[in-house]
């Protein structure tokens, strides 16, 4: 589940990388703490993955682009994926 403290992280780093003062992201943490409550548990992990399908598409359109084919999958575990490598 997502925490206000990791979306404190995550706009220190924004503010960090895009040289933006803090302050001037109030109202982004205003709007994305307001939407933390509807992000957690298992409608939280539903809208996350969702989310990730969303950016997969993205990387897909760009490899198709530069000429790289690619293909999502699922259905592999996880763990035994990460031993291997």
């Amino acid at each position: 589940d997502m925490t206000v403290a990791d979306v404190d992280r995550h706009l220190r780093n924004v503010s960090a990388v895009r040289n933006v003062p803090l302050e001037a992201l109030a109202g982004y943490r205003e709007m994305i703490v307001g939407f933390l409550p509807g992000v957690q548990g298992q409608a939280g992990r539903e809208w996350m993955a969702k989310q990730v399908y969303l950016a997969l598409g993205m990387l897909m359109s760009g490899c198709a682009a530069a000429g790289i084919d690619s293909c999502p999958m699922e259905g592999f575990e996880v763990e035994a994926f990460d031993r291997i490598l």
